[in-house]
């Protein structure tokens, strides 16, 4: 079972697919709101649907581009549950969204959306944004790579484990190391058969430098 989450834009939402149909739909127009809004609703849906936050096998998320407010407050709210319940998070671009629900033409295809101050966000079908996926184990590294996604996120693994997943990922698609990467290992790191290797530690762990500039007149 699929929970799907949409906050990137005012129009909030919500969806519940188990993989074979669509169990359950709400979409409301939340202009700014979603802060008190998403969980109630998401709870509403599970609670209508009789469905244990148990049953649920993944969290399906719009990334954007759309407002940054919402999208924060989605993928909080999404990596809260996925983190709870041990679930796969999985993101799609929001233009992909709105795409995939029109019917095909021969012609090219543009997709828009609402970007605020007056401006559209606007994408065709052969440029889609790249979709990336965490990975915290080798079961999830093989789901990613049957599903198909364009970077994989090897997210607090150890190095045998990233070793395995660079083999089998073979190359099909882009590698990036995270979680638990400090300047002492990043050398050790830096040998795997990976693609990137993400630091934190260099903004959330740098030290803090007082300087003063004191201006006297001539």
């Amino acid at each position: 079972m699929i929970l799907a989450i949409d906050t990137a834009t005012k129009w909030t939402g919500l969806a519940l697919h188990d993989g074979r149909s669509l169990i359950a739909e709400s979409g409301w127009y939340s202009s700014y709101n979603q802060t008190v809004e998403l969980a109630p609703a998401v709870l509403q849906m599970l609670h209508i649907s009789e469905i244990p936050a148990a049953d649920l096998s993944a969290v399906a998320l719009a990334i954007g581009p759309g407002s940054y407010t919402g999208l924060r407050i989605g993928l909080g709210f999404a990596k809260g549950i996925a983190l709870a319940n041990q679930l796969q998070l999985i993101g799609v671009p929001t233009l992909d969204i709105l795409a995939s629900a029109l019917p095909r033409s021969e012609g090219t295809m543009v997709i828009t959306a609402e970007a605020g101050r007056k401006r559209v966000w606007a994408n065709n079908e052969d440029h889609r944004l790249p979709v990336a996926v965490e990975a915290r184990n080798i079961a999830e590294v093989r789901q990613i790579v049957q599903a198909g996604a364009d970077l994989v996120l090897l997210d607090n693994m150890r190095l045998a484990q990233m070793r395995r997943a660079a083999e089998i990922i073979g190359g099909r698609m882009k590698t990036e190391i995270t979680g638990g990467v400090t300047l002492r290992r990043v050398k050790a790191l830096a040998r795997m058969p990976v693609d990137r290797v993400s630091i934190g530690a260099l903004t959330h762990s740098a030290p803090a430098l007082d300087i003063a500039l004191h201006v006297e007149r001539a």
